[in-house]
């Protein structure tokens, strides 16, 4: 599992290793995945992943690149004249939560690249020193997020944290405090997860198994000595940086699991590695067929969402024409004035000015008049108008109802693309949008779409059309 711990091993290997490196190349593989070439004049080398993928998000030192497409991404695009030339000068993880920041000076500017590893909220984010955000992977509208926007000029905030604390920094009156605090019920998992940052299952486990209780024991049951003595080794862990990354193997040999150190009381096979990044590296490699796999899905994410963009500007366009039909009422008003009012209105005069019987408090109707017509054919021409315009309005709201349910499919499709983590699951999905009419429109598909748009272009009606 990557969890906090496991981000802190590669924290430290970062520190380590890339520290003083400058960024000779940016590259993004695809939509959700950076990656940093760092080198130095001595020859010293460093390449640094770093995946927003929800199902596969992760910072490490990598030994495998995974190809680059033939077309630049815009986030490398935005982040290449930032970057490349700029010293990494330090990586934190503050609080030991999910997030890391790798910090870069270029000249007399500092730049900080936010790695959040937190499943389908996993983001990569490019900010200035001050928290203005230059870019990021997934950006965050209001619509989607009230209190934490991830927008291109806003200001970043880490993701909410309650009022949990930094298990590294813990201290023996600040345990006590908050086990006296603590229902003598809760159980021990519970706590962690509710007071401190990091605490993921095998965490929790190695402090059960430390303190020699289960993890669903009664904070009550808990020997508050032993609980202190655990956060006492995971600070002493971290920061003398004890760490011995482990990968957990199934029957045949494939990763399953991996820790950057030994799981107490785990049964598979294991087998350990020279750093954690390698046995990251190895693990994810091997779980998600890295390289086919992302490739395949960002061309799918990348199909729905330019669908999703066309179906945004053709609600604008159908709601745009709602409107400009909405005046049907008036128009049908205006002919039932004019044929209540014949014999007042003289032939060929360009308007007519009408008591207005239907809505007296408004003032006397003035209604433009064709005049190279009779009064009489004027109130047809209303009769007229405003037929079109209810038809048109009729029309455009079932269009828009059907596009509307179009897009809430396609934004549901998009994020179960993104959690997929299966090759035969993205197949699966992949037909499910072509069953959506997504791709090229079939011949006969083309063929009754242009006779309708016939049919109401014959009829006068105002309307716009679109696959959905």
């Amino acid at each position: 599992m990557y969890d906090s711990l496991t981000l802190a091993a590669i924290v430290a290997e970062l520190n380590a290793n890339a520290v003083g490196l400058r960024v000779n190349k940016v590259r993004q593989p695809d939509d959700l995945t950076l990656v940093l070439h760092l080198g130095a004049g001595g020859g010293a080398r460093c390449v640094i992943l770093a995946s927003a993928d929800a199902q596969a998000a992760r910072l490490h030192v990598a030994t495998v690149i995974p190809p680059n497409p033939d077309v630049p991404l815009s986030f490398s695009q935005r982040a290449r004249p930032i970057l490349e030339g700029a010293r990494l000068i330090e990586v934190t993880q503050p609080n030991f939560d999910r997030l890391a920041r790798l910090v870069f000076e270029k000249g007399p500017v500092i730049y900080q690249l936010i790695v959040e590893v937190m499943g389908r909220h996993s983001n990569i984010v490019l900010a200035e020193e001050s928290g203005k955000i230059l870019d990021a992977v997934k950006h965050v509208p209001k619509k989607d997020n009230r209190f934490r926007q991830i927008q291109i000029g806003k200001k970043y905030l880490a993701p909410p944290s309650g009022e949990r604390l930094s298990p590294v920094d813990a201290t023996p009156s600040q345990v006590e405090a908050l086990v006296e605090r603590a229902p003598g019920d809760e159980p021990l998992a519970t706590f962690l997860h509710r007071t401190y940052f990091g605490f993921s299952k095998q965490l929790v486990g190695a402090f059960a198994a430390r303190i020699g209780v289960g993890e669903q024991t009664p904070m009550a049951e808990i020997p508050l000595r032993m609980l202190i003595d655990s956060f006492d080794w995971l600070s002493e862990l971290v920061t003398n940086e004890e760490y011995e990354p482990t990968l957990y193997l199934d029957e045949a040999g494939r990763p399953i699991d991996v820790w950057p150190i030994p799981v107490a009381g785990a049964s598979q096979p294991s087998e350990r590695t020279a750093t954690t990044s390698l046995a990251a590296e190895r693990f994810f490699a091997e779980s998600i067929q890295q390289g086919d796999f992302a490739q395949k899905r960002n061309q799918l994410m990348q199909a729905i969402q330019g669908e999703l963009k066309r179906q945004a500007k053709l609600t604008e366009e159908i709601a745009g024409d709602i409107v400009r039909n909405s005046d049907f009422p008036t128009l049908r008003m205006y002919g039932e004035l004019l044929l209540a009012n014949l014999h007042t209105i003289e032939k060929g005069a360009d308007q007519a000015v009408l008591p207005n019987v239907y809505n007296p408090e408004q003032g006397d109707a003035t209604i433009a008049l064709a005049s190279d017509k009779s009064p009489h054919e004027n109130a047809e021409r209303y009769f007229e108008k405003a037929r079109k315009a209810e038809a048109s309005i009729e029309h455009s709201e079932r269009r828009l109802a059907e596009v509307k349910e179009s897009s809430a499919q396609l934004r549901d499709l998009l994020a179960r693309v993104e959690a997929v983590a299966g090759i035969e699951d993205l197949s699966q999905l992949r037909t499910e949008l072509r069953s959506l009419g997504i791709g090229a429109i079939q011949p006969e598909v083309a063929k009754r779409e242009k006779e309708q748009r016939d049919e109401l272009s014959a009829k006068g009606v105002r309307h716009t059309l679109s696959r959905d």
